[in-house]
């Protein structure tokens, strides 16, 4: 997963002018690691943020995680920046939520948040397309397991600067 996150943005000039990247974990409780607002004097400082980040497994609270998302990464006390901004949410899971993603996602993506979904092993698809911004189907991806999830990040670049 960490891997994945310094992977995609690689292909990004990050700063407080230029790409702007935020990192919340998941799992039965929800954490913002990385605000937009952190200032990274280069790519290398941003790369070991990302490694320090302690992931804890159990649950699936993406729900949990949408409403963070929307109540306070995507704000401006967190760095999120005006509307003349593209925003954009990667979620990643391997599992279904613990409750219910429609409307937080419908939240974050009526306020202009453009969401694409990865699926990792066993997940809800039903769960995926209705987090996912339309089209849908260029807005989810499901992977078998992941080892697959370190060949996406050139792909979701693409997708993602579009």
């Amino acid at each position: 997963m960490k891997l994945f996150v310094k992977d995609l943005t690689d292909f990004y000039n990050l700063g407080s002018e230029e790409t702007r990247v935020s990192v919340m974990s998941y799992s039965s409780s929800a954490n913002i690691h990385i605000a937009f607002s952190a200032n990274f004097a280069n790519k290398n400082q941003f790369d070991s943020a990302v490694d320090g980040i302690s992931f804890t497994g159990g649950g699936t609270a993406t729900a949990l995680a949408l409403n963070m998302t929307y109540n306070y990464m995507f704000t401006s006390r967190y760095g999120a920046r005006g509307p003349e901004f593209k925003k954009v949410l990667v979620i990643i899971t391997d599992g279904q939520s613990s409750g219910p993603v429609d409307y937080p996602a419908q939240q974050l993506k009526n306020s202009g948040v453009v969401i694409f979904c990865v699926g990792i092993g066993h997940v809800s698809v039903r769960e995926l397309r209705a987090m996912s911004s339309d089209p849908v189907d260029e807005h989810v991806i499901i992977l078998a397991n992941f080892i697959q999830l370190e060949k996406l990040a050139g792909n979701m670049s693409a997708k993602t600067c579009n």
